[in-house]
């Protein structure tokens, strides 16, 4: 369902946020989305996996994923943009 939501954008919604206790998994390789990560990925306190490849996404990875205390993968490669 998120994902689906996801596709229709291009940029990577900050709302994710509001399913912090619920997300563990997030995969957005290949979605084609541009612009920053939003720093409110922060608040996913959940998450374990989390894929951002093959985007073209810009700028710093923010200081919020200090907050990622239970993430175990990270994949941002093949970025278009680099940070």
């Amino acid at each position: 369902m998120i994902n689906s939501f996801i596709s229709a954008c291009d940029r990577i919604p900050s709302e994710l946020s509001y399913f912090s206790g619920s997300i563990t998994k997030l995969n957005l390789a290949e979605n084609s989305l541009s612009g920053t990560i939003p720093i409110s990925l922060g608040d996913l306190s959940k998450l374990v996996e989390l894929n951002l490849s093959s985007n073209a996404l810009s700028g710093p990875i923010p200081e919020s994923f200090r907050n990622l205390e239970m993430i175990g993968e990270f994949g941002i490669h093949y970025l278009h943009k680099y940070f």
